[in-house]
């Protein structure tokens, strides 16, 4: 395991095991109570592992949602398959589920006899237990081998008092102690991978990671989850995102699981910190490219463009400068956007990424102040043009001043907002960066109109 698997070293550690389509993903959901994985009816709809950290009395578990165990040849279920086992095996506590309204199967026998030299960690839930089949084969759960199956709904909340139960029980006062765990780290950075499938997002990830965290493979869209790991470095945790392919809406929307996968990458974006956006340099800028940069930069995030597979680009220098050229024409809004040129199969890339976040993040987090704000105003805007003859009546800058930081938001006091098209708030956001160092970071800029106390009603 990697060495940064050490942050969550004292955790006690839950995974939910079984064949696929039992529910292992409802009632993960149901227990972090929230949708961190995707449901449906599709059999193997899970293929990374999930991992998060929930709290329970005023303590901290790691609950684990894995791939439906399948003993068939498909190369994605060799893969899920033996990242599971490695789970297995580090596991405190194993939540070993069945689907109680149909027929056990030759896969829910042969993953009890894996799980049979784990017995003393193993509890059984028998899921599914609301529909009317489960009379049927309400008993069959005892041929496995395990103690008496326990009945559930993974979709109902009420499973949750349950679980909690079977898990305070289980580990008793051995790990429930209220001691936080103490890190030495400043800040906490959350990073979301996003882009069109198949760009290597899920390969930069792995890099980021230390080891195979997830699924990598040349068919488009084997990403379905977002998985989400933290990694320390340079004295900043940064919780780091593998989401799936963004792919257009009437594509994606033919179909509910890239549906559920376009909104959860969507909503990634949203809570990110950074965004770093892959782009295949091989392949031309599209238009969905450009549009989920758009969508980065309105949420106002912080964005990264990190142009992948590199190693295979010929005239490199060439490329190079139409790529800036390309990005300098196409994001107008925001001047400058950093980019990097990497080969997600190269080691080194790491750094560079995790360099490249660490300041744009400070960018996106920097508070300038009031007076340096207006002493630059007057220059820029007051000094020059106050030998201008008045034909019409101008609009005068008065005052500005930063009001939040995450993305960078300034107050600019007016006497009238007539005069002030788009082009000209784009103008000042673009003297504010080049000014403030503010490359590649969005800026919001709220126009505010002081009124004449001289002026009669």
């Amino acid at each position: 395991m990697p060495q940064y698997s050490q942050l969550n070293k004292k955790l006690p550690k839950v995974i939910l095991i079984g064949k696929p389509n039992v529910g292992k993903s409802s009632l993960f959901n149901t227990i972090i109570g929230r949708k961190e994985a995707i449901v449906g009816d599709e059999i193997g709809l899970t293929r990374d592992y999930q991992e998060v950290n929930y709290t329970l009395d005023n303590s901290q578990i790691t609950i684990s949602d894995t791939a439906g165990i399948s003993f068939n040849n498909k190369t994605f279920n060799k893969i899920s398959y033996n990242n599971t086992l490695e789970k297995i095996k580090i596991s405190d506590l194993i939540f070993f589920l069945i689907d109680s309204s149909n027929e056990l199967t030759n896969d829910d026998y042969s993953c009890a006899e894996h799980l049979r030299k784990y017995k003393n960690k193993v509890v059984l839930l028998a899921n599914k237990s609301e529909l009317k089949n489960s009379k049927k084969y309400k008993n069959q759960g005892f041929v496995l081998g395990f103690d008496a199956p326990i009945e559930i709904t993974a979709k109902s909340k009420r499973c949750l008092t349950v679980i909690n139960e079977i898990i305070k029980n289980f580990f008793g006062g051995k790990y429930f102690s209220k001691k936080k765990i103490d890190t030495n780290y400043e800040k906490k950075i959350s990073v979301s991978i996003t882009g069109k499938p198949n760009t290597g997002k899920s390969t930069i990830f792995n890099n980021i990671y230390g080891s195979k965290r997830v699924l990598v493979s040349s068919l488009a869209g084997t990403t379905r989850d977002s998985i989400k790991e933290e990694i320390p470095y340079k004295k900043n945790i940064y919780n780091l995102i593998d989401t799936a392919g963004i792919k257009k809406k009437s594509k994606a929307y033919k179909n509910n699981t890239d549906k559920s996968s376009n909104y959860f990458s969507r909503k990634e974006i949203r809570y990110a910190n950074i965004v770093i956006l892959v782009i295949d340099a091989n392949l031309p800028f599209s238009n969905l490219e450009l549009s989920i940069a758009n969508y980065i930069i309105t949420e106002g995030r912080a964005i990264l463009l990190v142009f992948n597979k590199w190693d295979l680009v010929i005239k490199k220098e060439k490329m190079k400068k139409e790529l800036i050229s390309k990005i300098n024409s196409y994001f107008f809004d925001i001047k400058n956007v950093p980019a990097i040129f990497i080969s997600a199969l190269n080691k080194d890339c790491k750094n560079i990424i995790l360099d490249n976040v660490q300041s744009i993040y400070f960018k996106w987090n920097k508070k300038i102040q009031t007076s340096d704000l207006n002493q630059w105003l007057h220059s820029e805007f007051l000094d020059k043009n106050s030998n201008k003859p008045k034909v019409t009546k101008e609009t005068k800058f008065r005052f500005l001043s930063q009001t939040k930081i995450r993305p960078p938001t300034f107050s600019l006091f007016c006497n009238t907002k007539k005069n002030i098209n788009h082009s000209k708030i784009r103008f000042l956001k673009n003297k504010l960066r080049e000014k403030f160092n503010l490359e590649g970071v969005p800026i919001r800029v709220n126009l505010k109109v002081s009124k004449n106390p001289y002026k009669l009603n």
